[in-house]
């Protein structure tokens, strides 16, 4: 581990939300990439890019809530505009419902995908 990550402010949560997603999700996701700073407002930011053969999957953190974008063949997802009742704030077990809640709409083929597109259609 590099000095920087060892003073990293949310060093916790990050480890959690690794945790978490292999958890779920096992050796199904890979850990693409990895990004983490404390120079976001003093509160600490991080991101984690994971991926398979079909999606790619960013979980980010940063100023008191985290998202969850999800990349499909072109198409984009918002996590959280269809999950909208779940929690998003830094907390072990929001972190650990949403990825949960996550695993199950992959699993169950329950995620609406959008295109954006240049023309109008």
């Amino acid at each position: 581990m590099t000095k920087k990550y060892e003073k990293f402010i949310n060093k916790r949560y990050l480890d959690y939300t690794k945790e978490s997603f292999l958890k779920y999700f096992g050796q199904k996701l890979l850990l693409k990439k990895e990004e983490h700073s404390n120079e976001a407002t003093g509160m600490g930011f991080y991101r984690l890019t994971y991926a398979n053969s079909k999606y790619q999957i960013i979980f980010e953190y940063e100023r008191l809530r985290f998202t969850i974008k999800i990349k499909w063949e072109g198409a984009f997802l918002n996590f959280f505009l269809q999950h909208k009742d779940l929690p998003n704030t830094l907390k072990e077990e929001s972190i650990d419902e949403a990825i949960f809640t996550l695993e199950n709409g992959i699993n169950n083929g329950n995620l609406e995908f959008f295109r954006i597109s240049k023309k109008a259609r």
